[in-house]
């Protein structure tokens, strides 16, 4: 009888963001075969999490911001164990299908604090679709009200300056 080698595996730790789901991030573990795709993983993180791969972002997140994304043709060995991986939900762009160009735009922001040279990051990511056309000021109160459930209370009816 022939001895058969099953495949390396690696695991993975993922934060996984949800956009309306309760817990809004949970951390979740996979076992992928070592060599296979990122194409691959975001199937097993289709599955395992419901959100799918259209509406999907993998990202490193340092304590500093955004460090890398991950294209579907990358292996996941370029994935380390220690790395803080997220699988991110994000919203699904209305699209015009007579135009090339989206008159949306989806932005992904976390929140970071510097003091004294030193990054510490906050919360959890956010996501969004705003219209190319949205000034400063409604910008600013939008991504405000997505965080309103970390902000003090008042500063929804605060005015705020510009930076």
């Amino acid at each position: 009888m022939k001895s058969k080698l099953l495949p390396e595996l690696v695991f993975t730790p993922f934060q996984v963001v949800y956009t309306s789901q309760q817990p809004r991030q949970v951390q979740i573990g996979l076992c992928i075969a070592s060599g296979a795709s990122i194409g691959e993983l975001r199937s097993i993180l289709e599955s395992d999490t419901s959100i799918e791969k259209e509406n999907m972002l993998l990202t490193e997140i340092g304590d500093v911001g955004f460090m890398r994304t991950f294209n579907d043709s990358q292996s996941v060995n370029v994935i380390s164990e220690i790395d803080s991986i997220y699988c991110i939900e994000t919203a699904q762009l209305k699209e015009d299908s007579d135009d090339l160009t989206s008159p949306y735009v989806l932005l992904c922001w976390i929140n970071v604090v510097a003091e004294d040279g030193d990054f510490q990051k906050f919360g959890s990511p956010y996501t969004m679709q705003v219209s190319r056309e949205t000034n400063y000021d409604d910008l600013q109160k939008l991504i405000l009200k997505e965080m309103a459930p970390i902000l003090h209370d008042d500063i929804l009816t605060s005015s705020q300056s510009r930076g």
